[in-house]
């Protein structure tokens, strides 16, 4: 009796997780690629309980180590657990989470991906056609990630979304979604006036056929009110096209991609933005220095063995506006490992 108990309590527990070695040459303050190169390593393990055959409960610890650090500071990461939600899955086209959880809204990733947090509860139904997901809560990676610290407080700053997807054709998919977002952001000295803003955004992913080409791209638009460090916040943009041949499978070694996109965001577009992408040197330079971008990004990748993935990034020729200095190109590689 106690040996099949124990078998049902493994049985209702599931692990997975991923590891990365990442070497980046990152940009400095000023906007230079010098003396700030960084080498770490990140391992994430996930783990659900079955709680039922509806319900379960998620969670994921994470944990970044720094090999190389100019600084001479955190060498060493603690290990925390950075989502735990609970899910409800009534049937396969249905799902309701509550607690931190990762959010998509638009295609690309470029303004806030999965990797992003949202403390809140979220619901969605997809029928293989069209989809539509929704949630309300927080948005914790934009007040942690936020390259000025516009804000810091998550008082008073609750935030809803709606996001529609179209599955218009085998390997190509359209939509839109609305972020309302903070009324007030309290803590944000250089930001004044109304404190309003709400971000829209239409993005699609399309498969060129047998081919092995993919287009994708998003617009996204952040529509702001009062004044930021005494200059006026209008509606910034910020858009990123993209071709991409080939796909990286990593159940077969030697699967590989090849693409490059183009990115440009105006000043103040990444004010509620956050992105796992290795597209922050730049965004965040020009947010920092409220000043528009424009910039390159190539990227390669390979299955070296199952399961194991090769990764590099070039992100070139940025341009920054008015007498804002243009910044310098950065790059990057990676092994990721799935487990």
């Amino acid at each position: 009796v106690r040996v099949s108990n124990l078998e049902k309590k493994v049985g209702n527990i599931y692990w997975s997780g991923d590891a990365r070695m990442q070497y980046q040459h990152n940009l400095n303050n000023e906007g230079k690629a010098k003396d700030n190169d960084t080498w770490n390593g990140r391992m994430r393990i996930n783990v659900k309980g079955q709680v039922n055959d509806q319900v379960t409960v998620n969670g994921r610890f994470v944990t970044n180590m720094y090999f190389k650090d100019t600084k001479g500071e955190n060498d060493d990461g603690d290990t925390t657990m950075n989502r735990i939600y609970s899910e409800w899955t009534p049937n396969d086209q249905t799902y309701v989470r509550i607690g931190r959880q990762g959010v998509a809204l638009d295609q690309t990733g470029t303004f806030w991906d999965e990797d992003g947090e949202y403390d809140g509860i979220t619901a969605g139904w997809d029928n293989g056609k069209i989809g539509i997901d929704a949630g309300y809560g927080y948005l914790k990676s934009a007040f942690e990630n936020n390259a000025n610290n516009a804000y810091t407080s998550k008082n008073g700053t609750e935030s809803w979304f709606a996001k529609l997807t179209g599955h218009v054709a085998e390997g190509a998919d359209v939509s839109a979604f609305y972020l309302g977002a903070p009324k007030k952001f309290d803590g944000c000295e250089e930001y004044t006036g109304d404190k309003h803003a709400d971000v829209w955004g239409v993005g699609t992913t399309i498969g060129l056929g047998h081919s092995n080409f993919t287009l994708d791209g998003d617009y996204i638009k952040t529509q702001l009110s009062g004044t930021y460090d005494k200059r006026k916040a209008d509606d910034p943009a910020l858009w990123t096209a993209g071709l991409t041949y080939g796909a990286v499978d990593t159940d077969k070694p030697g699967t590989w991609q090849l693409g490059v996109h183009y990115v440009k965001a105006d000043a103040g577009a990444m004010l509620l933005g956050n992105s796992a992408l290795d597209l922050t040197d730049q965004l965040d330079y020009g947010w920092k220095n409220w000043s528009d971008v424009h910039f390159w990004v190539a990227r390669a990748g390979v299955a070296l063995q199952k399961n194991v993935e090769l990764d590099a990034y070039y992100n070139f020729a940025a341009k920054a506006s008015g007498s804002t200095e243009d910044p310098d190109d950065t790059w990057g590689v990676e092994l990721n490992y799935a487990f």
